[in-house]
């Protein structure tokens, strides 16, 4: 597999489309956003749901980073979201990849309400 190709400020296009469907917009949307046919839209969108066991490679883990940020983006929030390399894992006879983040219990922190609320205040 060949390098990602960074697309619309994400690492990879799988990542832009993942965060571009997290937005809820439909493959042609994304497709003309991307510069894309709506084709290979739809392969990537396949590649990244047909998969489960990739979820802990580096694609996978960028998937579900940018899946991450889009749901907070979209409510408001800036969540760190970061993507920890493990070293090989002989029981899964691959290496692995954590999705770490700031959230607690699920929940963007304090701080980042606090930025939330901050920033509503400006804007009204």
């Amino acid at each position: 597999m060949g390098k990602p190709i960074p697309t619309a400020g994400y690492p990879s296009r799988e990542a832009a489309v993942a965060a571009l469907l997290a937005e809820r917009l439909e493959k042609r949307e994304i497709a003309a956003r991307l510069n894309l046919s709506i084709q290979q839209v739809h392969n990537l969108v396949t590649a990244a749901t047909s998969n489960p066991k990739d979820l802990c490679g580096r694609n996978g883990a960028l998937k579900i980073k940018a899946l991450i940020e889009a749901y907070w983006r979209e409510r408001g929030y800036e969540i760190d979201v970061r993507i920890v390399g493990e070293c090989y894992q002989p029981v899964m006879r691959s290496d692995r990849y954590d999705v770490r983040s700031n959230l607690v219990n699920g929940q963007p922190p304090v701080k980042a309400n606090r930025k939330r609320i901050q920033r509503q205040a400006v804007a009204s």
